[in-house]
Formats: C-alpha cells, sequence, structure tokens
C-alpha cells in the first residue's frame, strides 16, 4: 500500500490510493504494539478510509490470536471505492475479525451505546472539524472500557490540537498518555 501500488476495492477492480490519507508506518507500528501489548477483545475505528490504520489493527488482532475490529465510515464506497473494505480479504484475516458499519460516527456511536458494546482501543480519525471531533471523542467516551484509550489522529491540524487541549483540561475521566509520535495523542480512561 505504501509503494502506491492500486488496491483491490468495489467490483474486483484495482483503484489508485491517496497519499495524503493514510497513517506513516510509524504510526501503524505504535498502533500494532499497543494493540499487541493491551491485547483489547474490541477496538473501534472512526473513519475507515483506504484502509492503511486498518492493516495494523487486523495484525495485532491476527497476532493476539483474539479481538475484533469494527470500522464506521458512510463514505466508504464514494470517496474510497471500498478499498478499505478488503483489508481483510488482502491481509488473508480469519473471518469475523473485520467489521464494518456504514453508519455515521454519531450514528454508529450512538448505537453501540444503546448496545452496551465496549472497545479497549478506539481510533478516531473521521471528520476533522473541531465539532465533529468532539462529538467522537464524547460519544467514543460511552463505549471506552474502563481503562481502554482513545486516539486522536491527525494532530498537525489545529481543529484536533483544540480537541486535544480542551479534553486535557476537561475531560477528568480520561488522562492524557505521551506517546512517540506527534500525529497521534492517546487518552485512557479511568475508569470513573
Amino acid at each position: 500500500m505504501y509503494d502506491r501500488e492500486p488496491q483491490l476495492g468495489a467490483g474486483g477492480r484495482y483503484y489508485s490510493t491517496d497519499a495524503d490519507t493514510r497513517i506513516s508506518p510509524r504510526q501503524g507500528m505504535w498502533i500494532y504494539r499497543l494493540i499487541r501489548d493491551t491485547k483489547p477483545e474490541n477496538t473501534l475505528e472512526i473513519g475507515l478510509g483506504f484502509g492503511f490504520s486498518t492493516a495494523y489493527f487486523l495484525a495485532a488482532i491476527q497476532s493476539n490470536g483474539k479481538g475484533s475490529h469494527l470500522a464506521l465510515d458512510p463514505y466508504q464506497d464514494r470517496d474510497w471505492n471500498g478499498v478499505g473494505l478488503t483489508r481483510e480479504k488482502v491481509l488473508n484475516i480469519k473471518p469475523g475479525a473485520f467489521l464494518f458499519s456504514y453508519e455515521d460516527s454519531v450514528q454508529g456511536l450512538a448505537r453501540l451505546a444503546r448496545e452496551q458494546r465496549r472497545f479497549g482501543v478506539i481510533f478516531i480519525d473521521g471528520d476533522h472539524k473541531f465539532d465533529s471531533a468532539l462529538m467522537d471523542f464524547s460519544l467514543a467516551s460511552f463505549v471506552c472500557e474502563p481503562g481502554g484509550h482513545i486516539i486522536l489522529d491527525d494532530l498537525w491540524m489545529p481543529s484536533i490540537q483544540r480537541l486535544v487541549s480542551f479534553s486535557r483540561r476537561n475531560r477528568v475521566d480520561f488522562t492524557e498518555v505521551p506517546t512517540p509520535n506527534f500525529q497521534v495523542r492517546r487518552f485512557s480512561q479511568n475508569g470513573y
């Protein structure tokens, strides 16, 4: 994927990917190690895109021998040609380890909260406007298991920097945990 080779997508066709809409290999390996170390039963991703981050989640779940990963992305077909949906097949991941919903983050997170689902790691990489990202963090807090982690991506964006600052000051139920990567911030649920 990082070599910008066309990727399998909808209808068995191959599509070009955009170099600007991916996580770095360094970020990916950090996510992979976090999943390997914490061994969550369930992980969640807001914004699937081309599936770069999904590949690391699924590889870690496969290595752990347990768990499942759910992605929410209402624009998977329209904007991403279904490329993210093929990561399970391309990576030869066991069936059922990857789940997907076309719901937007508000609908999906609200449904997951009603169903009382919990996730050990939640990766927020959807709509990057401050209000939307704040809503994603707020709703994700209801489905984050005690001691679980919410990761905010794309810290280079002023809106995400503002969200990190807001969360640091106002979310007493979460503690910011240092990360070696300047593009992400991790907040761990305190178990309140």
